[in-house]
C-alpha cells in the first residue's frame, strides 16, 4: 500500500470537524481498494475536546498555538515530514469533505506521472442554509491538493509556510513549493471536494461571490453531495 499523509489543522467548530472525520472514515475503504492508505495527522491548539476527538478516531495529534495560522501549519508540517513515512502529502480542512467518488479520482491521479494535483472545480456550501454551488476554474485550492514526497523533500528546512500570516495560506504554500521546485499542481477536471463554510471561516461564504458570479449561490442541496449531511 502507498501511504497518503492527510493533514488537517483544527480549531473550534467541533461538530463540523466530527463530520469531517466521519467523511474521512467513509473514504478510507475506497482508498484501500485502489492501493492507498490514508494516514491522518491533526494539529490542534490545546483544546481538550479536539484532542479527545482525534483520539476517538485514532488519528495522530499535535498541538501548537493557533495564531499566526501559518506558524501553526509550519510547525505541524515539519513534524509530519520529519517523523513519519509516507509517499504523498494531501491537505484537507476540518470543514472539507470528499465526495463518494473522490477516492477513485484521487488515486488515479496519484497513479499518473504528475508530481502534484488539485481539483479544477469545487463545491461550496453554506452551513446554516445547507445549500451551495459549484465553483469552476479555481486557481488555487487547499482541499485535496497533493504532492509526491520527493517534491516536498526538496523544500528548504521543510518550511512550506515561510511568512507569518492568517489567510491565503493555500497561495503561500503553493507558491513556496513552486518557487523552490518548479512544480505546480496539475488541475484535474471534475468536482470531488466540498467546502462547508461556517462563521469560523477566515473566508466567508459571501466572500466567494466576488470571485465567482452566478445568479443563485444556493442551488445545490448539501446532502446530495456529502453523505454525512443526509437527513436520517
Amino acid at each position: 500500500m502507498k501511504k497518503i499523509a492527510l493533514t488537517i489543522a483544527v480549531y473550534d467548530r467541533l461538530e463540523l470537524t466530527r463530520k469531517c472525520y466521519e467523511g474521512i472514515e467513509r473514504c478510507k475503504p475506497q482508498f484501500n481498494k485502489y492501493g492507498y492508505d490514508l494516514d491522518v495527522y491533526i494539529c490542534g491548539s490545546f483544546q481538550q475536546d479536539h484532542n479527545d476527538l482525534a483520539k476517538e478516531f485514532s488519528y495522530t495529534m499535535y498541538n501548537h498555538k493557533n495564531l499566526p495560522v501559518s506558524a501553526k501549519y509550519r510547525a505541524f508540517l515539519k513534524k509530519v515530514i520529519n517523523l513519519h513515512d509516507w509517499d504523498f502529502w494531501m491537505l484537507l480542512g476540518s470543514d472539507d469533505f470528499m465526495t463518494e467518488d473522490a477516492a477513485e479520482i484521487i488515486c488515479k491521479q496519484m497513479d499518473s506521472d504528475h508530481l502534484a494535483g488539485m481539483p479544477k472545480n469545487n463545491f461550496y456550501f453554506e452551513l446554516d442554509k445547507k445549500k451551495g454551488f459549484e465553483f469552476k476554474n479555481i486557481a488555487r485550492c487547499g482541499a485535496c491538493r497533493w504532492y509526491r514526497r520527493e517534491v516536498i523533500d526538496e523544500i528548504y528546512d521543510q518550511n512550506l509556510y515561510p511568512k507569518d500570516i492568517n489567510s491565503v495560506l493555500d497561495h503561500l504554500s503553493q507558491q513556496t513549493i513552486y518557487d523552490q521546485t518548479g512544480v505546480l499542481p496539475h488541475r484535474f477536471e471534475g468536482s470531488y471536494v466540498c467546502d462547508v463554510k461556517s462563521n469560523v471561516n477566515i473566508n466567508s461564504f459571501d466572500s466567494l461571490k466576488k470571485y465567482h458570479r452566478i445568479e443563485d449561490y444556493h442551488v445545490l442541496e448539501i446532502g446530495d453531495y456529502i453523505p454525512e449531511f443526509k437527513e436520517k
